[in-house]
């Protein structure tokens, strides 16, 4: 299933580190290439670092050990 939501979160996340990169990690550069202002680019890396750390210890949960069960 496809979630809209979900797509637009990565194609955020792919054009903030392809215009951080381009900008050389600078993020008031990279706020201003991309159209928003730096405080808005700082909130949306916050909340990637959070879906990615949730993501983690999900996967962690959901990945059954050598011993069968699930941690």
């Amino acid at each position: 299933k496809i979630n809209l939501n979900h797509v637009a979160i990565v194609a955020q996340y792919l054009a903030i580190v392809s215009v951080l990169s381009e900008n050389k990690g600078n993020r008031s550069k990279a706020a201003k290439a991309l159209g928003v202002n730096r405080k808005t680019l700082y909130n949306k890396m916050k909340a990637f670092e959070k879906l990615q750390k949730a993501d983690a210890r999900l996967q962690k949960i959901e990945k059954p050990q050598k011993d069968g069960k699930r941690h």
